[in-house]
């Protein structure tokens, strides 16, 4: 991962463990241009788990990274990053799916895909 990434990285994970709360999270993060304009909102004003115990990166290009969050409680979270024109924005931060965790999109929680709510 690049410096910038890494840069943008740190400071979405600053926020979020630091700004107690998540409307005002949002704000800090649309004021400090951190979020891609599809940025789906409602994940990070419904977020509950705010510290981190473990950081993977899954899945890394020149255009794209996917990042593993374990919480405190032992839940999964998801960020994805984009490069969009020399910086790197977060483009989705996911709860991972508690109802089929990927493994069932017949449930109709997460459609299949393992993050979020459809």
């Amino acid at each position: 991962m690049d410096i910038v990434a890494n840069h943008i990285l740190d400071k979405f994970l600053y926020l979020l463990k630091t700004t107690e709360s998540n409307y005002l999270l949002l704000k800090l993060l649309k004021n400090d241009d951190l979020l891609t304009t599809d940025f789906e909102e409602r994940y990070i004003l419904n977020a509950i788990d705010k510290q981190f115990k473990d950081i993977e990166i899954a899945e890394l290009s020149s255009e794209n990274i996917i990042i593993y969050l374990d919480a405190i409680d032992n839940l999964t979270y998801r960020i994805e990053m984009k490069k969009k024109e020399k910086t790197w924005k977060i483009k989705s931060f996911l709860f991972q799916c508690q109802g089929c965790f990927g493994e069932d999109p017949s449930r109709g929680v997460c459609d299949g895909s393992g993050w979020g709510v459809q």
